[in-house]
């Protein structure tokens, strides 16, 4: 035997072991069955994003005729306080009348944007209702088509999904069986009300 250099049996063995562990290791690899739903599609297609929309708008309303009687109150007291200010000869009164002044503005201020923050949490807390409706409905549908993981459409993270994993019809159609589409499902209109103390 001449020649080149000899292969020995336990490198044909390391060798064998290897590609067994690299076919194990590929035959066990399962790929994540993955789904998509557009949540916004669903509430839609059920009414629901036309129930949410039209209560905001309520509240909405509720919420501007909040600010403008804050504006209003706001100017008739600053008006009083401008003419105070006027006739005032006393310094230290002219600065406490500012200070008031100072002090009603930052009031207003800070009510009309609680105001709209309130407004604002009421909106999500009506869409966290309506997730909370139908995620066991996603949760079945998932499970029944064996998927891992279910992906949102719409909401920033999924830019493309292939209509054959979208899951979105299946879920309409059960939260439909399930009555979510019924008229009458949000939390019951309430107008708005100024949560900062005067």
């Amino acid at each position: 035997m001449s020649g080149g250099p000899r292969i020995r049996w336990y490198e044909i063995v390391i060798v064998a072991v290897f590609l067994v562990l690299v076919a194990a290791t590929v035959y066990q690899v399962r790929r994540e069955r993955v789904g998509l739903v557009d949540l916004d599609e669903v509430a839609g297609q059920l009414g629901k994003r036309q129930m949410i929309s039209q209560e905001y708008l309520e509240w909405h309303k509720a919420a501007v005729t909040r600010v403008d009687a804050l504006e209003k109150e706001f100017q008739a007291r600053s008006r009083e306080l401008d003419a105070k200010l006027m006739q005032s000869t006393d310094e230290s009164e002219k600065a406490r009348v500012k200070q008031e002044l100072e002090e009603i503005g930052n009031n207003m201020r800070a009510s009309a944007r609680q105001t709209y923050l309130d407004l604002q949490k009421h909106r999500d807390e009506l869409v966290v209702e309506f997730r909370k409706q139908v995620h066991p409905i996603v949760t079945a549908v998932a499970r029944r088509r064996r998927l891992d993981i279910v992906l949102e459409l719409g909401s920033g993270g999924v830019v493309y999904g292939n209509k054959r994993v979208d899951i979105t019809e299946e879920v309409v159609k059960q939260a439909r069986a399930a009555g979510l589409d019924k008229v009458g499902e949000t939390a019951a209109v309430t107008p708005v009300t100024n949560t900062v103390p005067k």
